[in-house]
């Protein structure tokens, strides 16, 4: 029965590895085809907010956020787009998993976090901060303190490693093994977290004009944030972080009074 272990939403960078998240979750491997598709860490794959259910889990794959403007989740209709990406992620939680490639802690994720903490106001105490790619616990083990004083408002901290499909069937059979043990402890540590405890976000209660409204009242919040940012590094070195959900520029001069 779908759900039984969990209701989870996953919600992150570009690339950060939510798709395999969501195959190794809800199908249980990374062998085709995928449930969510995954991408190559250069542009999202995932349309605003995608559900699967499997293996007693049902999980929300949601678009990839800080991508270039040329990418999949660039529209220029940007209140609407996250008006219906608040649409799409009401709902209770067992687990809201803000998602984290490791050696990616910069301006870009420090502004996806920001707007991740406004989208989720309400759900807190199911926060996770899950880090993949780490090669192992140990990583995870030796930053935690400083990692913790950038996600003040987060205080459960995991990581996972997935090693993806390899051509050598022998090289490949060690792999899916990893792979399963890696899920299973996974699991057993979202399990272990809240102990069964769900979350209402405040959007949960949202009709639609109080859904319209928190979409600009974050959209105005996304702009003055970078805007502030803009004022104190430069242009120069922010010439990356082009996209939260509608390019910098946009953002900025539309609602935040321009540069």
């Amino acid at each position: 029965m779908a759900a039984d272990k969990g209701r989870i939403v996953l919600v992150g960078r570009t690339g950060a590895g939510k798709s395999t998240l969501v195959n190794m979750l809800v199908k249980g491997n990374l062998t085709p085809p995928h449930l969510a598709k995954m991408g190559n860490g250069l542009h999202g794959t995932t349309k605003i907010c995608q559900t699967f259910d499997g293996r007693g889990w049902t999980v929300i794959d949601t678009m990839g956020l800080g991508e270039p403007d040329t990418g999949s989740v660039s529209n220029p209709d940007a209140k609407k787009l996250v008006s219906d990406f608040l649409n799409d992620v009401k709902g209770k939680y067992s687990h809201i998993i803000f998602v984290i490639e490791k050696g990616r802690i910069d301006i870009v994720t420090g502004i996806i976090w920001k707007t991740f903490l406004q989208i989720f106001k309400g759900g807190e105490t199911n926060f996770v901060v899950l880090f993949t790619k780490t090669g192992g616990a140990k990583w995870l083990q030796e930053n935690l303190e400083q990692i913790k004083t950038e996600f003040p408002e987060c205080k459960q901290f995991q990581y996972v490693d997935f090693p993806e499909i390899d051509d050598d069937p022998e090289v490949e059979k060690e792999n899916s093994e990893i792979r399963m043990t890696e899920r299973d402890r996974l699991e057993s540590e979202l399990t272990r977290m809240f102990a069964g405890s769900w979350v209402e976000p405040d959007i949960f209660r949202m009709g639609d004009v109080e859904i319209e409204q928190k979409a600009e009242n974050i959209l105005v919040y996304i702009a003055k944030l970078i805007k502030s940012l803009l004022l104190k590094h430069g242009m120069k070195a922010l010439q990356t972080t082009v996209t939260i959900f509608v390019a910098i520029a946009e953002l900025v001069n539309v609602f935040a009074g321009g540069f």
